[in-house]
């Protein structure tokens, strides 16, 4: 009996060492194939880059607008600006002070705002071809949207529990653990683009790394989605716009690069170099690719500090681009979405300067 007792604990032992060290194994497998983020050579812009545009901030003395994080223009001209007011990026609790300002687009003074108690941590902004009002939720994990003055019209997305937020936690840690896949269980979804039929493309974003395309309706149509750094994949899909061809645009801030897809799904071009550098807004004008370049500070803040405005043709081609870090008027601080109009003025949420910030191009 003795004898056995030890045959069974010499195996015991032996079992235990050698999950022991598949467990070990595993975890240094996951940290050399997780995905890195991607860094390019800081490329600044030219001191007098920003001559042909005179610089305006919006100004909200009586408004706490912490995180700038969204614009969009409404049908009437006016500036849609999205924030989180008191709260931060992750805040789990309802944001009970409004979160959404509409400025008169000839005065820049306050319209209105509203949002207050529907929002936790607010991220995307994007105003549809009707008028229509949609903004993500990256600690809802929702999609919602509006009529112009802020009345639900519809939300989009599965409840949220902290099972799933803790699976997509350890697959962004170690990719090969599995993490729930479904159409509509977003997780910490960014931003949204329109199709021509009137559907939506969600990037989502921070957890799902995917794009997925939704019809007019709300019904699932197709996505694109793997995790990592290779030409297929994405890491961190942090803005989306479409071309009047159907063309998708996305900007793959973690990679450092924009995807450019067909309105099927398809990937047509990669756009990666130093003057793009890293893409977190993105907004098409005609056959203009406007570009909020929030640099490397939110990813490493020993990098060169860089903060731009960059303007790209369908080819992605640089036609212009200006943009210095820092606080005075006229610098950046981490744009973070970008919008711009038909006369080619531009208008960025400066998240760190907790401000939105108009670029009105200057009469010749």
């Amino acid at each position: 009996m003795k004898k056995l007792f030890q045959f069974a604990f010499r195996w015991a032992l032996r079992l235990s060492i050698y999950v022991l060290l598949a467990g070990v194994a595993l975890l240094a497998w996951s940290y050399f194939a997780k995905p890195k983020v991607v860094y390019l050579d800081f490329l600044p812009s030219t001191p007098d880059s920003l001559a042909g545009y005179r610089a305006e901030i919006y100004q909200t003395p009586a408004i706490q607008t912490n995180d700038a994080v969204g614009v969009a223009l409404l049908p009437n001209g006016n500036l849609l600006a999205l924030h989180r007011a008191d709260k931060g990026y992750g805040n789990r609790e309802p944001i009970q002070k409004p979160v959404v300002i509409e400025f008169d687009r000839e005065t820049k003074s306050v319209v209105k705002e509203w949002g207050a108690g529907m929002f936790k941590s607010p991220h995307g902004l994007a105003v549809s071809p009707k008028g229509e009002v949609w903004i993500t939720d990256t600690e809802t994990n929702l999609i919602y949207r509006f009529t112009r003055d802020g009345a639900l019209l519809q939300t989009i997305g599965e409840p949220h529990t902290q099972t799933y937020e803790t699976l997509f936690r350890l697959r962004t840690s170690i990719p090969i653990i599995p993490a729930p896949h479904r159409p509509y269980l977003f997780a910490r979804p960014t931003d949204v683009a329109f199709t021509k039929n009137g559907g939506i493309i969600v990037s989502d974003g921070y957890r799902n790394y995917r794009i997925a395309a939704f019809d007019s309706s709300g019904k699932f149509l197709w996505e694109e989605s793997e995790f990592g750094n290779r030409e297929n994949a994405f890491h961190l899909p942090h803005g989306i716009t479409t071309d009047s061809s159907g063309r998708i645009y996305v900007a793959d801030r973690a990679n450092s690069r924009i995807k450019v897809y067909s309105p099927e799904g398809e990937l047509i071009s990669i756009w990666q170099k130093p003057e793009i550098g890293r893409p977190f807004g993105l907004y098409m004008v005609g056959e203009k690719l406007y570009v909020a370049d929030g640099g490397n500070v939110l990813d490493d803040p020993t990098k060169p500090l860089q903060s731009q405005v960059v303007i790209l043709d369908l080819n992605g081609n640089v036609i212009e681009r200006f943009g210095e870090y820092g606080k005075e008027q006229g610098n950046l601080a981490v744009p973070h979405d970008i919008v711009a109009d038909e006369e080619g003025n531009i208008y960025v949420a400066d998240l760190k300067n907790n401000r939105f910030v108009t670029f009105k191009k200057a009469l010749p």
